[in-house]
């Protein structure tokens, strides 16, 4: 059975991004702020969110998952929220990998990187950024029965995102 791992949980009333002036004043550049994220997504899966922040507002997501299953493979997402001080969502992304079981050996382990420009007004109101992790395969469904013949599906979680 596959778990939902929530977004993860901030007070609203302090903002864990810092402002574009701390940043630039820490130094003669801009810094770039950075987070992380682990979350257990079931029993030997496990999945992190790093996200390097440039004042710029180029947002480098890196999803990056880990499947300890012998023999169970699975789509594995990730889902980068980025919220205002108000906890409305301002942009999210969604990034997918496929991993195949570790068949008794090491972990599998896969990532995914893309890059997403946030507006200046975006970076201005960016408070927190929360991250949700997941699998897209829910284990078995039967799809029929016909004369003592079963046939099964791979039945799809209906709280994973939808796949472009």
């Amino acid at each position: 059975m596959t778990l939902l791992i929530p977004l993860e949980v901030q007070a609203k009333s302090k903002c864990v991004v810092p402002p574009i002036e701390k940043r630039e004043a820490k130094g003669s550049s801009a810094q770039a702020a950075r987070f992380h994220a682990e979350r257990n997504i079931d029993t030997h899966q496990v999945g992190y969110g790093d996200v390097s922040l440039a004042p710029s507002g180029l947002a480098t997501i890196t999803a990056t998952f880990s499947n300890g299953k012998k023999i169970a493979g699975n789509k594995f997402y990730a889902v980068t929220g980025f919220f205002d001080r108000d906890d409305r969502l301002i942009f999210s992304y969604v990034q997918w990998k496929g991993l195949n079981g570790s068949f008794g050996g090491k972990a599998r382990e896969g990532s995914v990187t893309d890059r997403v420009q946030l507006s200046p007004a975006e970076v201005r109101r960016l408070c927190r950024i929360k991250f949700r992790f997941g699998t897209r395969d829910c284990g078995l469904e039967l799809i029929s029965f016909k004369k003592n013949t079963l046939t099964f599906s791979t039945a799809e979680c209906r709280n994973a995102p939808k796949r472009d």
